[in-house]
């Protein structure tokens, strides 16, 4: 029998639909989130943090100013993680109850308490549940679901105590189920069911539990998963996946906004979002429809309408990524996201970290402009293919054929909608300033 049978083309879509565990070291982390005092610093412990998803949590926190526990296994990750500022690595194995114990003396020896728990390591097997070995299905679950117990009920009393947070890294697999990732599946949707349970449980203790449900991203997990079984090297090879510092943000929001989350959905694209959701539509349908109190579409309408009547409205995060703006303490920031979208402040023809504009008149100015823009949105994982609209303000409108030259440049294909007009009285003196709207996702 063949280890993977023609199924249709939607299973083997979802088939990718992994948790990212394992992913080469990442390079600079975002800093759009102000950095904490000494008196608002934060402990949070990341299990996994050797690379992956937990790898970017662990670099976003620490460049905020938290301090970060970093657990992983292996004696060159540990050393790799102290590396880096604002981190303590810790042995911790999270299917190993020494491992964990110990990581319990550590920290609260430390003195630091414990104010966030985000459990996020994690396996995943490619190969259907009808040939998984017992031992290859034991290694998923211990990992995944009875991991996450284990830490969080050894932990629970510091956290308890600085009334803190706990994030569980699930999946949108932790919503679809497919072959052959049946029993990564079957974990993610465990461990859904144990962050709502840890939720109730704890809730009367000011501790709040969320869920964050991450799509594809750039990761080894394939790799690693074909350590143990095979699988073809399209269904391993996650390199052509974006970069997991999204999910990292994500994992921020629920720690420290005001009023999180239960869930989180972070996907890459609306194609994988939109599935996640029609399947859970379809779930509830399925679930409504011919038993003895059974819904009719006006009813489900006005729940779905009252439901969405008590969504929060999406947080406000100001952005400033050091890379263009000084450090001078500026009456804006760079940019500021509203949902999806991210407004960036006019940008001027200056050279990085100063206010003093490049020398070289119009063309020069309209060079560096773009480059800044270009500089700031890459800083928040951005290029400039998501740019959707800009604003551009000339001293002087004879100089528009030369700003345009430079201008189309720096975009491939079509160009975003622009305004454009004629401005008497630039700051600082400049011939150019360009401010621009651009997509998050």
């Amino acid at each position: 029998m063949s280890r993977f049978p023609r199924v249709r083309s939607f299973t083997w879509l979802a088939l990718l639909l992994l948790n990212p565990v394992v992913l080469p070291a990442a390079d600079a982390a975002d800093t759009s989130a102000p950095a904490p005092t000494a008196a608002t610093q934060r402990a949070v412990l990341v299990t996994g943090a050797s690379t992956g998803i937990g790898r970017r949590i662990t670099e976003v926190l620490a460049a905020d100013g938290h301090f970060v526990y970093a657990g992983a296994r292996k004696a060159a990750d540990l050393a790799a993680l102290s590396k880096i500022r604002n981190v303590q690595a810790i042995r911790l194995d999270v299917t190993s109850d020494a491992d964990v114990a110990a990581a319990v003396e550590t920290i609260t020896r430390a003195g630091r308490g414990l104010y966030g728990l985000v459990n996020n390591a994690g396996v995943a097997l490619i190969a259907p549940l009808r040939e998984m070995k017992p031992e290859d299905f034991d290694f998923v679950m211990q990992a995944n679901v009875y991991g996450p117990y284990r830490v969080t009920r050894a932990f629970a009393p510091l956290i308890v105590e600085s009334k803190g947070r706990i994030t569980n890294i699930s999946s949108i697999s932790g919503v679809l189920s497919t072959v052959p990732l049946g029993a990564y599946s079957m974990s993610k949707h465990a461990l859904e069911a144990f962050g709502d349970s840890l939720a109730a449980d704890l809730a009367p203790l000011g501790v709040h539990v969320s869920l964050v449900e991450p799509g594809n991203y750039n990761s080894e997990i394939g790799a690693s998963a074909a350590k143990r079984t095979s699988a073809p090297q399209r269904f391993t090879d996650r390199s052509r996946f974006k970069d997991p510092v999204e999910v990292a943000r994500t994992v921020r929001q629920a720690l420290f906004e005001e009023k999180p989350k239960r869930r989180y959905l972070v996907v890459p694209d609306a194609a994988e979002g939109e599935m996640t959701i029609r399947t859970a539509i379809q779930e509830l349908v399925q679930l409504n429809e011919r038993h003895a109190y059974s819904y009719d579409r006006d009813s489900l309408v006005r729940m779905l309408d009252a439901a969405l009547a008590q969504s929060p409205p999406a947080p406000l995060q100001y952005l400033n990524s050091g890379r263009v703006l000084p450090a001078a303490d500026l009456p804006f920031s760079e940019g500021v996201r509203h949902g999806d979208t991210i407004y960036l402040s006019g940008q001027l023809g200056v050279k990085p970290g100063t206010l003093e504009l490049v020398p070289g008149g119009i063309d020069a100015e309209a060079r560096q402009v773009m480059t800044n823009i270009r500089s700031s949105l890459e800083a928040h994982g951005l290029s400039m293919a998501r740019v959707i609209k800009c604003t551009v303000m000339l001293a002087d409108m004879k100089e528009w054929g030369r700003f345009n030259a430079i201008y189309t440049t720096f975009f491939e294909g079509p160009k975003p909608a622009r305004s454009a007009l004629g401005a008497n009285g630039l700051a600082l003196g400049a011939r150019v300033e360009v401010e621009c709207i651009a997509a998050a996702r």
